[in-house]
């Protein structure tokens, strides 16, 4: 059941940007996830 709770906090946190960085629920960081930059033709840019 545990196990079942962390996924789903996890997915949660997840959906809405954010990483749970390991360790216990207690003094685990909550970090904002990494965005993928765009590419240069996303930009508009010619290669």
């Amino acid at each position: 059941m545990l196990a079942k709770l962390g996924a789903r906090f996890d997915a949660t946190l997840r959906v809405t940007g954010f990483l749970a960085m390991g360790g216990r629920i207690g003094d685990a960081p909550v970090v904002e996830a990494r965005r993928p930059r765009p590419t240069e033709e996303e930009n508009g840019h010619a290669a």
